[in-house]
């Protein structure tokens, strides 16, 4: 076989060589990101994990221009076209990621920015939905609004992803309005043809589902090994994990009111579980 394959590709070697296609896209790097920190976070491989976040810091220092606006592509030093909404929502989608399997409220901050400027660029404030292209970009005969779900995801589909989640750990109404206007947007494209539209009906489980909220607190900055190992064993859709320490206090303390009165002076981490009613223990009866 190994002779064979040898003969194979030495033929073609002979034959016109194909051009190759290296534009780094940002909506295909951003699904990238995706699996890289899932997959360093679930299987703690730490060079996956380091992989996603290079991977996040080249789209915000070679893929956004001098208007801190999203582009399309990079190419031999140059980047080009304003971004659409797949970029935007792909893009806050990843961010969103790196933050629940690092639990850096970095990126949850770059997520709700990122997440803002797709409201403010592509949202249909009359109707509901996101179109394609951004208030600032060349205007088309038509605006249109994609919502099949192929190969790629939608960009509505996966904007309904971040607003959920966005919703979820922030806790602001505006977040949840959002979602529910997109949620319902989508809802009649999934009616009629379900198979066409796969992630929005994970966005809908995602929204009908039960999901557990857990907020860690700790007097240091330093994420408990055991947190990573229970996030770990918990299906991503059905687990929302704030971890306060005195290094992200104060921006936390901005989005959740329960945050505000939950002190970080205790040395002993302190678990509070959010389903239907809280529940306050030590960090030691956790596991139980």
């Amino acid at each position: 076989m190994e002779a064979l394959c040898r003969r194979v590709y030495q033929y073609r070697l002979k034959r016109t060589a194909l051009h190759r296609d290296d534009k780094i896209l940002t909506s295909w790097n951003s699904i990238m990101i995706m699996a890289f920190s899932r997959a360093g976070f679930l299987l703690d491989r730490q060079p996956y994990a380091e992989q996603a976040q290079k991977a996040q810091m080249f789209v915000e220092t070679h893929l956004t221009d001098t208007n801190d606006r999203l582009l399309v592509r990079y190419r031999d030093g140059e980047s080009a076209f304003l971004g659409n909404l797949d970029d935007y929502a792909y893009y806050s989608l990843a961010l969103l990621t790196l933050y629940e399997t690092t639990l850096d409220t970095g990126y949850l901050e770059m997520a709700l920015h990122r997440a803002a400027q797709m409201t403010e660029l592509f949202w249909d404030d009359d109707n509901g939905g996101f179109y394609f292209y951004g208030t600032d970009a060349q205007e088309l005969i038509e605006r249109p609004k994609e919502i099949y779900d192929g190969a790629m995801p939608s960009g509505n589909s996966a904007a309904a992803h971040v607003l959920l989640k966005l919703a979820q750990l922030t806790a602001e109404d505006k977040w949840r309005r959002l979602a529910d206007r997109q949620l319902s947007f989508l809802s009649e494209g999934a009616k009629d043809y379900p198979s066409a539209h796969c992630f929005s009906l994970m966005a809908f489980m995602q929204a009908l589902g039960q999901k557990k909220e857990l907020v860690c607190v700790s007097a240091e900055n330093t994420v408990p090994k055991e947190l990573r190992d229970y996030m770990r064993e918990q299906a991503p859709s059905s687990l929302s994990v704030l971890f306060k320490c005195p290094g992200n206090a104060n921006t936390l303390s901005r989005w959740r009111l329960l945050q505000k009165s939950i002190p970080c002076r205790i040395r002993a981490y302190v678990i509070i579980c959010v389903k239907i009613m809280y529940a306050a223990f030590p960090f030691q009866a956790f596991q139980r």
